[in-house]
C-alpha cells in the first residue's frame, strides 16, 4: 500500500472511530468556550461581534484537521519513526501540564525538550545500574526523529497563524509615552491529527497491511530508525495535538502581525531541521540540541517582543484627527470603506477635537453625516454615512486623544484574559 495512502487512511481513522472522535468534540467544546468569550470582548468593544463562536470553532478545526494531513504526510514520507517504546506519547501530557506554568508552554519545542532530556537521563541512570525497571531503563527515543517531528509541526503552525491567526483579534489599548495607544490581542489554538510512525516488532498495524515504501525512503536516518527498519514492521497510529498562537501588537495591524509570526515559526522550523543532524554527533551533542530547541524558540519569542518594542505605535490619535483601530463588518462605517488605521479629520466640516464628537453625532440622531478621511496611505477622501433609523452603531473603535486614569484604564500587560473580560464586563454596567 502506498505509504501516503496509508497514512490519510489512518488518520481518517481519528474522525470515524467513536473513541478518537470524542477527543475531538472535546477539543472543540473547549475551543468554543474561548472563542465565546473572544466574541463576548469584541461585542463590549465595538458593540457587535465580528464572526460567530461557532465560525470561529469552525475555522480552527477545519484548518487543523487540513494541516494535521499535510503535516503528517510530510512526516511520514521522510520517514520520521518512533519505537514503540519511544515514550513519544509523552509529549501531548507534558505540553499540557507545563501549559499550567505558563500558557505559551504549551509549544511542543518545550515538551519535546522535556521529554528528550527525561530520556536520556532515564537511560543513563538504567545503564548505571541505579533503574532496575526494564521500561524505564529501556526506552528508546530517537531524538533526530522528535526534533523532526517539533520542527514540522512548527512550520504547519507558521502557516496556521499567518492563514488564521488574526481571527477573533480583539482591540485593547494602552499607554505610552503619557498618550494612549490601540492594538490588538491574539489567540488560536488549532486541533491538528497527527499521524505518528512506529516501529514495532509485533503486528500493532491498525489496518493490517504492510506499507510500500519508496526507495529512498526513509530521508531522517536516526540510530532506532536504522536499527529496526530492516526486521520490525511500521505502523502509523494517528493522535491528536494543538497547536497555539498567543500574542499582542500597539505596532502593526492585524494581518502583518500575524504574517511576521508565521514567518518567524516557519524559519524556527527550518533551523530545528539543522539542529536534529546534531544528534548524529553523540549523546553531548543530542543534550545540546534538546536544550538549543527551547533556547532558540525563546530567542524567537525574545525578537518578536523586541520588534514590538522599538517599533512606533500605529495607532493613537493626534492633534491632526482621531485613529480608528478597529471596523466591524457589514457596520455603516465598513459599508463606506473605513478601515483599521484611518484617521478621522472632519465630521460635517468642523475639526475632530476628540472621539466623543463622533459618538455625540450619532447618539443625537443625526441620520446623514460627512466624514473626512486620512487613510494610512496619506490619501485623503471624504464619505457620507446614513444611519439608518434606529440604528445608534456607527462599527467603530475609536482611539482617544488623552489617557484615560488607571482605574478604568486597562492594564493589558498585567491582567489575564478573564480578569481583562471582567473588567470590561464591569465598565460595560456603568
Amino acid at each position: 500500500m502506498n505509504l501516503t495512502i496509508y497514512t490519510l487512511k489512518s488518520l481518517a481513522y481519528t474522525i470515524a472511530n467513536p473513541s478518537m472522535a470524542l477527543v475531538l468534540i472535546l477539543l472543540c467544546v473547549f475551543l468554543y468556550r474561548k472563542n465565546k468569550k473572544i466574541t463576548m470582548m469584541q461585542k463590549i468593544m465595538v458593540g457587535e461581534r465580528f464572526i460567530s463562536p461557532l465560525e470561529l470553532t469552525i475555522s480552527q478545526l477545519v484548518l487543523g484537521i487540513l494541516g494535521g494531513f499535510i503535516g503528517s504526510i510530510i512526516l511520514t514520507n521522510l520517514g520520521v519513526m518512533f519505537h514503540e517504546n519511544s515514550g513519544i506519547d509523552l509529549i501531548f501530557l507534558f505540553s499540557f501540564l507545563l501549559m499550567f506554568i505558563k500558557p505559551r508552554y504549551i509549544c511542543f519545542s518545550y515538551s519535546g525538550a522535556v521529554l528528550g532530556l527525561l530520556v536520556i537521563t532515564l537511560n543513563s541512570l538504567g545503564s548505571l545500574g541505579i533503574i532496575k525497571s526494564t521500561y524505564l531503563s529501556n526506552i528508546q527515543l530517537d531524538i533526530m526523529s522528535l526534533i523532526t517531528l517539533i520542527a514540522i509541526l512548527h512550520i504547519i503552525e507558521g502557516i496556521l497563524i499567518a492563514i488564521d491567526g488574526s481571527k477573533g483579534a480583539i482591540p485593547v489599548f494602552t499607554h505610552k509615552d503619557g498618550k494612549l495607544v490601540g492594538g490588538f490581542s491574539f489567540e488560536r489554538y488549532w486541533p491538528i491529527p497527527i499521524a505518528i510512525m512506529f516501529l514495532t516488532t509485533r503486528d500493532a498495524s491498525i489496518t493490517g497491511s504492510f506499507i510500500d515504501t519508496p526507495s529512498w525512503w526513509p530521508l531522517i536516518r536516526g540510530e532506532v530508525n536504522m536499527a529496526l527498519i530492516g526486521a520490525a514492521i511500521a505502523s502509523v497510529i494517528p493522535v491528536y495535538g494543538v497547536l497555539g498562537y498567543k500574542s499582542i501588537t500597539f505596532t502593526k495591524s492585524k494581518k502583518t502581525k500575524v504574517l511576521i509570526s508565521g514567518i518567524f515559526n516557519v524559519i524556527y522550523g527550518i533551523i530545528l531541521f539543522g539542529v536534529a543532524y546534531l544528534t548524529k554527533f553523540g549523546l553531548a551533542a543530542s543534550i545540546m540540541a534538546l536544550i538549543l530547541m527551547p533556547a532558540l524558540h525563546e530567542g524567537m519569542i525574545f525578537l518578536q517582543v523586541l520588534m514590538e518594542t522599538r517599533d512606533k505605535a500605529k495607532f493613537s490619535s493626534d492633534d491632526e484627527g482621531i485613529t480608528v483601530l478597529e471596523v466591524a463588518p457589514n457596520s455603516e462605517a465598513w459599508k463606506v470603506g473605513i478601515k483599521s488605521g484611518d484617521k478621522i479629520l472632519e465630521i460635517d466640516n468642523n475639526k475632530v477635537l476628540e472621539y466623543t464628537m463622533i459618538y455625540e453625532a450619532i447618539s443625537n440622531g443625526i441620520k446623514e453625516f460627512r466624514l473626512k478621511i486620512k487613510d494610512a496611505k496619506g490619501t485623503i477622501k471624504e464619505v457620507s454615512i446614513n444611519m439608518p433609523n434606529g440604528n445608534r452603531r456607527l462599527g467603530l473603535v475609536l482611539i482617544p486623544k488623552v489617557v484615560p486614569g488607571y482605574d478604568s484604564m486597562v492594564q493589558i500587560k498585567s491582567k489575564s484574559f478573564k480578569d481583562i473580560l471582567d473588567n470590561f464586563r464591569d465598565k460595560d454596567k456603568k
